[in-house]
């Protein structure tokens, strides 16, 4: 099954690129790294995660940088799984995504 998925970086660009995506259904995020920008997308039901093949159903991230509403977002929530950065990079983990 053919999961899509995105990187979510920090910056303007990044985050204008999250603002287009409001249109799409069950994108997955397994990155690096994210911010707010994914926090309205999981509140539309763009972003379910549902296609995964890795952490079904999670976002998945090695850190996070953003505002307060990111981390209370982030606190406690098991639909995000919090993985070191060199694990959510290893190439083998990608290849199976």
């Amino acid at each position: 099954m053919m999961c899509c998925l995105t990187y979510a970086g920090i910056g303007s660009i990044p985050d204008a690129v999250l603002r287009k995506l409001t249109n799409h259904r069950d994108l997955g995020i397994h990155s690096e790294m994210f911010s707010d920008g994914i926090i309205n997308l999981v509140q539309l039901g763009v972003v379910t995660n549902a296609r995964k093949v890795i952490e079904t159903g999670k976002v998945v991230g090695g850190f996070a940088f953003g505002t307060r509403a990111l981390y209370d977002f982030m606190n406690d929530n098991p639909f995000v799984g919090k993985w070191s950065t060199r694990r959510s990079l290893l190439i083998y983990v990608v290849a199976w995504l």
